[in-house]
């Protein structure tokens, strides 16, 4: 069991590209964690404090949504009740973290994950439906304990959300997503931890001025298979807009 607090410090640039709404994005997590668990009979703890992987993100609009700013965003938004937008973006987890070569449990990952998605919004008057694809995959980490080499299969994910917005500028939502695969081999030994998850969330939005508000959120998921994580997470955080 693992008991982990995150800090993340998040910044969002949207911008024009080819007269369709671009955005890149770069989050920078830090952690402090505590593990406990058993190894070979004998009740074992260790803990890790420090800075975990950097992710960076592209998104682009494929259809829906012209590129506006300002005012103009705003009336477009408000005059706006039906609309569908397709998406694509690509994600890249960087081997920024802190890792130990010698040691199993670690903030940092030693490789890097390349993430493609495709997405489909629905916008029907305070309703919004979403469902995105995304494909993990990972480099070789050819300093994984020891001096071994850790390579992971491809790791696929689909999840659905609905939102609803209340006039006040509150809004909720609910969503629900699956993982497949992700299967892994040391040294070229394959290791019997195919993954098969479930994910559900529930968050909720409270504008405190037209530029800033808070979100909290909860998170939870559980394995199907042999091997996963089963886990809560409670998230609170601070958001702005210029």
């Amino acid at each position: 069991s693992v008991e982990m607090d995150t800090w993340l410090l998040g910044y969002i640039r949207t911008f024009e590209l080819f007269d369709r709404t671009a955005r890149v994005e770069i989050r920078q997590p830090w952690q402090s964690g505590i593990w406990n668990g058993v190894v070979d009979g004998t009740p074992t703890k260790v803990s890790r404090e420090g800075w975990s992987d950097t992710f960076a993100r592209f998104a682009v609009n494929l259809v829906g949504a012209p590129p506006l700013a300002g005012k103009a965003y705003a009336d477009y938004r408000a005059a706006t009740h039906v609309e569908t937008i397709v998406g694509a973006a690509l994600s890249v987890r960087l081997p920024t973290g802190q890792y130990l070569e010698d040691k199993l449990i670690n903030l940092g990952s030693n490789r890097f994950t390349f993430s493609p998605q495709v997405g489909v919004h629905r916008q029907y008057y305070n309703w919004s439906f979403e469902t995105t694809g995304t494909a993990w995959i990972y480099t070789d980490n050819n300093s994984f304990f020891n001096g071994n080499q850790l390579e992971q299969d491809p790791y696929y994910t689909m999840d659905g959300s609905v939102e609803y917005k209340f006039r006040s500028g509150i809004w909720v939502s609910a969503g629900a997503g699956i993982g497949l695969g992700g299967q892994s081999a040391v040294n070229g030994v394959e290791r019997d931890n195919r993954r098969e998850d479930f994910g559900w969330t529930a968050s909720a939005g409270f504008p405190v001025t037209r530029s800033l508000g808070f979100k909290v959120a909860y998170f939870e998921t559980e394995h199907w298979a042999k091997v996963g994580m089963a886990s809560q997470t409670v998230s609170v955080g601070l958001v702005g807009s210029w």
